[in-house]
């Protein structure tokens, strides 16, 4: 169980569920976790797992991604059965976003990178054996 958790988020999910055919008290929210933000932090994309319980049909379980945008006082839910469904609108809502995601560096990075720091060793081995 992570330390540090968003009450506030967990809740309007529950009040979402709530509102759409679920037992929004009785859901247990997996996994929240934030996966983008756009500076200074009014919008806010977070993505979930919940074990729902439906008015209808029993029980029920969820990916979700939500976006809030408290300067809009907006708060938008998905949900869906798929994961890769719900990752595909956790990225469409993150678009333009700070990301948490990792990106994997182009071969090119790599290659600077090793250029750098072969320079800055022949450079202080260099001032070493000059100072001597």
């Amino acid at each position: 169980m992570p330390l540090i958790g968003n009450k506030v988020t967990e809740k309007d999910i529950r009040d979402y569920l709530t509102a759409n055919g679920y037992y929004g008290r009785s859901a247990v929210v997996r996994d929240l976790k934030l996966t983008a933000v756009q500076r200074p932090g009014w919008i806010q994309v977070f993505q979930f797992e919940v074990r729902a319980k439906s008015v209808e049909d029993g029980w029920h379980e969820l990916f979700g991604t939500c976006r809030d945008d408290e300067s809009a006082e907006e708060f938008n839910v998905f949900l869906s059965p798929n994961q890769s469904e719900r990752d595909e609108q956790a990225s469409a809502w993150s678009e333009g976003l700070l990301t948490t995601a990792k990106r994997e560096r182009h071969w090119i990075e790599v290659a600077l990178l090793g250029l750098f720091v072969a320079v800055m060793s022949l450079a202080i081995f260099g001032a070493i054996a000059g100072g001597q």
